[in-house]
């Protein structure tokens, strides 16, 4: 008797705990999902910070920009594609807390996304010889 009811009760913690990670697997696609769709818009640049190494130099820069001013602006379109300041274009994606562009000429380049919000989006560069940390404001 004892031996039928430790084998009941496994069996419905098995089925339990394989529920519990059916479901948690649908709610990560289900965010990124999520912030893919936050992603689509158009943004227009408000900061940028960071640094270049030059011949064992540093040099910092730190800029902002109005959202009038609208000096760099990046569409990023529900079908994959993006269009930046109105001239380069290509397809784009996410993967995780990644933003990969992918240029016409086939070049990627992939960026860390550090915020992403309905207004809000910080990307960030780190290479050996530079950082940037740049601030866009989303306007549509």
């Amino acid at each position: 008797m004892a031996k039928k009811f430790f084998s009941t009760v496994a069996f419905f913690m098995i089925m339990l705990l394989t529920t519990v990670s059916f479901t948690s697997c649908s709610d990560d696609d289900d965010d990124e999902k999520g912030a893919t769709s936050t992603l689509v818009g158009t943004w227009v640049l408000t900061a940028s910070e960071g640094y270049t190494i030059y011949n064992g130099k540093k040099y910092e820069h730190k800029e902002t920009y109005t959202v009038e001013e609208q000096e760099f602006v990046l569409e990023l379109n529900a079908d994959g594609t993006y269009v930046y300041d109105g001239e380069s274009t290509g397809t784009w994606k996410m993967d995780g807390d990644k933003l990969m562009i992918i240029t016409e000429e086939g070049e990627t380049e992939t960026v860390k996304i550090t915020k992403l919000t309905d207004n809000t989006l910080i990307l960030e560069i780190t290479e050996e010889d530079y950082y940037d940390k740049s601030t866009y404001t989303k306007v549509k």
